[in-house]
């Protein structure tokens, strides 16, 4: 688990833990596997919301790569729909 006790972790911060490609956590964000929410161009992750995440990883497989990239692409793209609408 992540050493320092800060409100918020960042994506590199849970990229060095999980020992996995950035992009690949930044997917995970766009699916909201992991709750958060952008400040700016940041992203702002509760560290609360990744042990959430990491205890449902405990009992549920996560989706391969490509699985993922496809629907963080469509997770993307509906929500600049939003915002633009």
């Amino acid at each position: 688990m992540l050493k320092n006790s800060k409100t918020f972790i960042t994506v590199e911060e849970i990229h060095n833990d999980l020992g996995t490609n950035k992009n690949y956590i930044y997917d995970l964000l766009a699916m909201q596997m992991i709750r958060n929410f952008k400040v700016g161009k940041t992203f702002r992750i509760k560290r609360e919301a990744y042990e959430e995440f990491l205890e449902y990883c405990e009992t549920h497989d996560l989706p391969g790569y490509e699985e993922l990239r496809k629907k963080a692409v469509i997770a993307r793209a509906k929500r600049n729909e939003r915002r633009v609408a």
